[in-house]
């Protein structure tokens, strides 16, 4: 989310490259569900007021989703496949 979707893109890139001929290489990326709602600069409540750093706040909701939409095209022009955790394990399971 920091540096973007193209950044992510050409890390993923970098990564798989690395994996040798023929074998399958998976990445297993773990989202932060809060980034996904917009987090506001500054939270205030009965008792306190919390305040965050741009680094929590900025590019959270819609930009986080753009950037996550963003991404996932890049790699599927790629020919990336996506799935779930629990749907890649099925492949193995006897």
């Amino acid at each position: 989310r920091l540096k973007g979707p193209v950044w992510f893109a050409d890390l993923t890139r970098r990564a798989a490259a690395r994996v040798p001929a023929g074998e399958e290489a998976v990445l297993a990326v773990y989202l932060h569900p809060w980034e996904y709602i917009t987090i506001p600069p500054t939270v205030r409540c009965d008792e306190c007021m919390i305040s965050f750093d741009d680094f929590i706040h900025v590019g959270t909701g819609q930009a986080a989703l753009d950037g996550l939409d963003h991404y996932i095209s890049l790699m599927r022009a790629d020919g990336c496949a996506f799935t779930t955790m629990r749907r890649y394990a099925e492949r193995f399971r006897g």
